[in-house]
């Protein structure tokens, strides 16, 4: 008796597994094992094959699915709720990106007869590009394609604005001999002609900064510290070191350290070294220059 019901197990496996595509009743009537064996496989072959063939099936259930192979590309449809009429889903590409949905627009984030909808990013219609209408989050959105520029490829993508197509503008820190200090008794004068390049600009919380002085004056009680203010509006919000600097103190090149002290401080230290050396006294002889990312509050 075992050995008939492994046997029967797998006549009915290998059965299936041949099975390609059919249409069968999915109620099994009464029969001989041979008729009970054949009418399941039928039956299991039209599930797998999700019911493929060129017409319908004769028997259907709500909510059923049949291949419509009569068509080029094959169409998946669905019968309704109420078990009258067909619809169409989309359709099947062996070859290539595997299903298209039958009607793009309304996967587009709204149909043909609604606006967009704002905040909402609408999906790839078939031809993987984004409906020419669609409502994009802020920041965020599709540029124009023009022909020999580099947006070429990006112009179906979505990017952040300022992130991507360098669209960020410099701004100039406006001079001002209090951005300029030290925090102890020695004295850094930077006169308005030695700027050479005070400049920014901000990408969401980082803080690209590039700043140039030429021949500016250290004197006093000479220390290890010079002290810049950051642009108006802007303080740290990461304590550590954010690059090098670079300097020509009275004669002497090196590379410093630029370091932010604390979070919410508006201002970094330039420092000669890791060891903070003192700086050497110099009169319109004293150089820096670096150009830092921050990140910022």
């Amino acid at each position: 008796m075992k050995k008939r019901i492994v046997g029967f197990v797998i006549g009915l496996l290998l059965s299936v597994s041949s099975v390609y595509g059919a249409q069968a009743p999915v109620v099994i009537p009464n029969g001989t094992g041979a008729q009970f064996r054949t009418n399941t496989n039928n039956a299991l072959g039209a599930l797998i094959s999700n019911n493929s063939g060129a017409s319908a099936p004769s028997t259907t259930y709500a909510y059923m699915f049949w291949v419509d192979t009569s068509t080029t590309p094959p169409t998946i449809r669905m019968r309704n709720g109420a078990n009258t009429a067909w619809v169409a889903i989309g359709t099947i590409n062996d070859t290539g990106p595997i299903f298209y949905a039958a009607n793009s627009s309304l996967l587009n984030g709204f149909a043909s007869s609604q606006s967009p909808i704002a905040n909402q990013i609408p999906v790839l219609d078939s031809s993987g590009n984004y409906p020419a209408n669609a409502a994009f989050p802020n920041g965020i959105t599709v540029p124009t394609q023009t022909t020999g520029d580099n947006t070429t490829k990006a112009a179906n993508d979505i990017f952040v604005n300022q992130s991507i197509s360098a669209s960020h503008t410099w701004s100039s820190i406006p001079y001002a001999s209090g951005n300029f200090s030290t925090g102890s008794s020695m004295t850094w004068t930077v006169d308005s002609g030695d700027v050479q390049i005070n400049e920014y600009y901000v990408i969401g919380k980082v803080l690209h900064w590039t700043l140039w002085i030429s021949q500016s004056t250290i004197g006093g009680t000479l220390s290890s510290r010079l002290i810049v203010n950051l642009p108006s509006g802007t303080s740290v919000s990461k304590v550590g070191y954010f690059g090098l600097m670079f300097y020509d103190n009275n004669g002497t090149g090196g590379t410093g350290v630029v370091y932010a002290p604390s979070v919410g401080a508006g201002y970094i230290y330039l420092f000669k070294g890791m060891g903070a050396p003192n700086y050497t006294s110099s009169s319109n002889a004293f150089s820096v220059m670096f150009s830092i990312d921050l990140d910022i509050q």
